[in-house]
């Protein structure tokens, strides 16, 4: 890693401009490639075990209920427990999402969705961490329900499943005339050297389960170049 922080720092002095405007645009991809909606309803999808829980969790108050040993009052604070353990490693992904979307937002996309998602998300915590009432976890455990599906229907109600890039990266869209050069051209078979000159504004996104972005750079040779970006692959956000 000190190798090649070094091998950077050496080619941010030879050629300041290409290091710059390759980070940039690294940068922007990685944004892109996983904008916040996609991060917060892919994690609570590949989330399997969460139903499991509330199912688990459903078992142990029944469990507690019919404990003839214990007083009332023993049985209300043994379920309280339950439910904060059984559900920690719930809230431990929901605040791990909250703190990523809590980030000051660098364009349109990320503005409208903390409006929008951050409160709700907030909300569903606060009900996980502060049940109402523990004994009926099926309340408590709504709010994250209908998050997931409010974040399905807004994914899914994208129109033809096209974003434009002056919404989801700004940077990108108004990146021009670039030093970079075109990834996956063999230059040492060409004599002239193809640098990206423009990005398109149109990102169309596949109906397939990574939801893969097509995105078409312009080359100084006036030809388009396409590329797929996937980017919902392992979005376990793991208690460790």
């Amino acid at each position: 890693n000190s190798c090649f922080l070094d091998m950077v720092e050496t080619l941010a002095k030879q050629a300041p401009t290409t290091i710059l405007q390759v980070k940039l645009l690294v940068k922007e991809l990685q944004r892109i490639n996983l904008l916040w909606d996609e991060l917060c309803l892919g994690t609570l999808v590949q989330h399997t075990e969460f139903s499991k829980r509330l199912v688990q969790l459903e078992t142990e108050i029944v469990k507690v209920k019919n404990n003839t040993n214990l007083t009332l009052e023993e049985k209300e604070k043994l379920i309280k427990e339950k439910h904060r353990i059984i559900f920690e490693p719930v809230v431990f992904v929901l605040e791990q999402l909250n703190q990523i979307i809590s980030a000051t937002p660098e364009t349109p996309h990320e503005t409208a969705f903390q409006e929008k998602f951050q409160v709700i998300i907030l909300d569903v915590i606060d009900k996980l961490k502060n049940p109402t009432n523990p004994e009926k976890p099926q309340e408590s455990w709504a709010p994250l329900k209908q998050l997931q599906i409010k974040l399905q229907q807004k994914v899914n109600k994208r129109t033809f499943y096209i974003l434009k890039m002056s919404d989801i990266s700004p940077v990108l869209a108004e990146m021009k005339n670039t030093v970079i050069t075109m990834p996956g051209l063999h230059t040492n078979k060409r004599t002239v050297r193809i640098t990206i000159k423009s990005i398109e504004n149109n990102v169309a996104i596949l109906p397939t389960k990574t939801r893969p972005k097509k995105l078409v750079f312009y080359g100084s040779d006036g030809k388009p170049y396409t590329y797929l970006f996937k980017g919902l692959e392992d979005l376990h956000l793991d208690e460790r």
